[in-house]
């Protein structure tokens, strides 16, 4: 996979060639923020808990692309998160119960359960945050009437105030890149 050459280009990246999904059920038009995350991170708990009441209410798309890259712990959660039916749903209860009284009631699959395709989106989630230069999660990549921009740690309103829709649709670990 080719470095992007702009901001605008490691944004189409991450529409086209990623494996994500929405943490929530955005309201039509709602802006889009790609979230880069390792399922075993704390500080993308703790963002994931700055954003729950807009990922809620539907006020943002928050789009995550799991790139386990902390340890052996992170790949598996990350796979079963992907893998499963709702994985909004399962990413949101597996953060919140870091940062929360929320139970979590996410299960992590065994290594033989988990899908090879599911293995070959994470393996490319993450060479494509290498291949791109990101040097660590929390990771955002968010469009502006600028352009894209990105942000990396905690959530700042600036960006919140700024991020607009983007295209595309709901995407799963299973569905194939666009070339």
């Amino acid at each position: 996979m080719e470095k992007a050459q702009s901001l605008d280009q490691l944004l189409e990246q991450a529409i086209d060639v990623s494996a994500w999904f929405s943490a929530g059920t955005p309201k039509p038009g709602a802006p889009v923020i790609f979230f880069m995350a390792d399922p075993t991170c704390p500080h993308c708990a703790v963002a994931v808990d700055m954003l729950k009441d807009k990922i809620q209410a539907g006020d943002i798309d928050l789009r995550v692309i799991l790139a386990p890259i902390r340890s052996q712990q992170a790949v598996f959660e990350a796979a079963s998160i992907l893998q499963s039916p709702t994985p909004g749903a399962d990413f949101m209860n597996h953060e919140l119960s870091k940062t929360t009284s929320t139970v979590s009631t996410f299960k992590v699959l065994q290594p033989s359960e988990i899908q090879p395709d599911v293995v070959r989106a994470l393996q490319r989630n993450v060479e494509w945050m290498r291949g791109n230069g990101i040097q660590g999660v929390p990771f955002y990549i968010y469009n502006t009437a600028e352009g894209a921009k990105v942000e990396f740690g905690e959530v700042k309103d600036s960006m919140l105030a700024a991020a607009i829709p983007v295209r595309g649709s709901v995407q799963t670990a299973a569905q194939e890149p666009k070339p």
